[in-house]
């Protein structure tokens, strides 16, 4: 929703500011698009066979699969001592455009590549981001590396699930 990161932007505030001491030490995970087990929309919507979708073909997707997400939580919580305080990406290796993706699915599928509206998903910002996250920092500080370097991976798993 769009009232979503004014909020996820003040708690962050509040944490760094020491959350009333409750914290001695805290990360701050930003995750990119979440999928996998019981988080497949995209994959949903090409196994409908929809002809459309909404948003734009050619903005990239940034994601990361739901174990992914959660290696990277136990990973934070498994930091040495000396590392703290610090806000980090959870995204995978190969950022995509929304096209690439959903004509990926379509061919794995063998259903028809749907087409994109230009219109923002309903409920959502009027206009979509279109950016690239990196997550060198925390592959670096906590030695995290995704199980699924890319959408091809995870997307696969969730297939042959």
């Amino acid at each position: 929703s769009v009232g979503t990161p004014a909020v996820l932007f003040e708690a962050e505030q509040l944490l760094r500011a020491g959350a009333g001491g409750a914290c001695a030490r805290w990360f701050i995970l930003r995750l990119a698009g979440l999928y996998g087990p019981g988080r497949h929309h995209l994959l949903d919507q090409v196994r409908r066979g929809e002809a459309e979708m909404a948003g734009r073909g050619d903005h990239f997707l940034n994601l990361i699969h739901r174990d992914d997400v959660t290696a990277a939580i136990l990973a934070a919580f498994a930091a040495p001592a000396g590392i703290a305080n610090e806000v980090l990406n959870v995204v995978d290796d190969v950022p995509a455009r929304k096209a690439e993706v959903v004509g990926w699915l379509a061919r794995e599928l063998k259903m028809p590549v749907p087409s994109f509206t230009g219109e923002p998903v309903s409920g959502r910002r009027p206009e979509s981001p279109n950016r690239l996250i990196a997550n060198s920092k925390i592959k670096e500080l906590l030695g995290w590396r995704p199980a699924h370097p890319d959408f091809r991976a995870g997307y696969r798993a969730l297939l042959e699930a």
